[in-house]
């Protein structure tokens, strides 16, 4: 976190591709809004830019031109990814200008619906092979890439389908800045691959919180069902939640072909029901090293909130009032 004691002074750097000149965005900044999110939800970037006519009006660009932002304090910016006009709207008076625009082009071939067989294919054989028709840089966790989903894909999304295995074993499925993630979550990396170190929080870095905790989706153990066809024989699989105080057991509809595809899908819903279980949302001063599943450690504050928590969802506003970080995020257990 920034060392808000020091005063630092919030910044920004923006280049728009195409139509629009950086020459013309000086002094024009109204308000820079970015959201990220952990899931297959596109990051979203929102600018508002004042165009009054004072020497001239800024030259509207068109879309699909490519937003490159920078975020941070003087003396120390951080690229926050490139994104792509989707939408422009003016509006007056005062004249301005305000850009929407996505970390993932809506029209790419992963939204298209199509059909495949992906028997005998490990999950890194698929994100590789879906990465590669779209022009994209496949990155898979190391503990799942040989797993065998032996899943059909039938009328469904490239996006979709990944979306749907990623939720079978606690992952994530992501389109980001050229890359096809298909991670962990909590091995999750950025990117370009470095792994989100964990940010420390205290009394002074947050400025508001609110958190919700809910025993309803807490249960003692998660059971999942294989069937092993050579010997015809189905088994059951279970995984334990060692900080459940009760007896609760969840049993998974959905028949497995393999222990390990059993296992996994346990491991994952135990994790979804604890991501459930506790919320927190969180003010902060703004740092541009936040972003979804980076881990930050609370310390100082009181029992309960106290702990580590993986960031789901981030949103960086910058205007003239400062630089801030809305945090949305859910605990590591």
């Amino acid at each position: 976190m920034p060392n808000i004691l020091l005063n630092p002074i919030p910044a920004y750097k923006l280049e728009i591709k195409g139509s629009a000149a950086k020459s013309t965005l000086k002094n024009r900044l109204i308000s820079i809004s970015l959201s990220q999110y952990s899931g297959d939800q596109s990051d979203q970037l929102n600018l508002e830019l004042h165009d009054v006519l004072v020497n001239k009006r800024i030259v509207v660009p068109t879309t699909n031109d490519k937003i490159k932002l920078w975020l941070g304090y003087e003396g120390e910016l951080m690229l926050m990814g490139t994104y792509l006009i989707d939408s422009r709207q003016l509006s007056g008076p005062p004249d301005k200008l305000t850009l929407s625009a996505k970390a993932v082009d809506m029209s790419s071939s992963i939204y298209d619906q199509r059909s495949d067989i992906w028997k005998e294919k490990t999950i890194k054989d698929i994100v590789s092979t879906i990465a590669k028709r779209c022009s994209l840089e496949a990155k898979v966790s190391s503990s799942l890439g040989s797993l065998l989903p032996g899943e059909i894909q039938t009328n469904e999304s490239d996006m979709n389908f990944l979306s749907r295995l990623a939720d079978r074993y606690d992952a994530i499925a992501k389109p980001d800045h050229g890359y096809l993630l298909f991670l962990k979550k909590a091995e999750a990396k950025s990117a370009s691959g470095d792994a989100l170190k964990a940010l420390e929080l205290g009394p002074y870095g947050i400025s508001s919180w609110n958190m919700t905790i809910s025993d309803r989706m807490v249960y003692k153990k998660i059971q999942a069902k294989w069937h092993d066809r050579m010997k015809a024989v189905t088994t059951i699989e279970e995984v334990e939640n060692s900080a459940a105080k009760n007896d609760k057991v969840f049993t998974l509809r959905e028949v497995f072909s393999t222990k390990d595809e059993a296992t996994a899908a346990a491991k994952a819903q135990l994790e979804e029901f604890r991501e459930q279980s506790s919320t927190l949302n969180l003010e902060l001063f703004g740092d541009p090293k936040i972003m979804p599943l980076r881990p930050l450690k609370i310390a100082g504050i009181r029992e309960h909130l106290n702990g580590t928590w993986l960031v789901k969802s981030a949103t960086h506003s910058l205007s003239n009032s400062g630089y801030t970080c809305s945090v949305e995020a859910y605990e590591e257990k």
